[in-house]
């Protein structure tokens, strides 16, 4: 059975999703931003991250990335049709936020 956790994250109040299953295996979805504080959740729930996924590469979706991938060591995947996107993401943030961001690496699925 899989399990999960909402959580509402950054300025945007972006939808980070945890999804978990009963070895505590997990993946992060979206960590909009915020990823010590996404890391101390995981960490107080003894979950065992294995990847991020992003449904799409909106900024405000993946400004938690960088944190949790130096915490975790933990991959990046998202749908190659949006990895434009994050190319893009700098821009978009500095716009919206008033502040500048750096941009993960993620490898993008079919």
């Amino acid at each position: 059975m899989l399990n999960y956790r909402r959580l509402i994250v950054g300025e945007m109040g972006t939808n980070c999703y945890l999804v978990w299953a009963e070895d505590k295996t997990a993946i992060v979805i979206d960590p909009g931003d915020e990823g010590v504080e996404i890391a101390q959740i995981i960490d107080e729930m003894q979950l065992k991250p294995t990847a991020i996924m992003l449904t799409h590469g909106h900024f405000d979706h993946i400004l938690g990335i960088l944190d949790l991938q130096l915490i975790y060591k933990i991959p990046v995947a998202m749908g190659k049709k949006d990895a434009f996107l994050v190319d893009r993401a700098r821009e978009t943030a500095e716009y919206y936020l008033k502040r500048k961001i750096k941009t993960p690496k993620i490898k993008s699925l079919n």
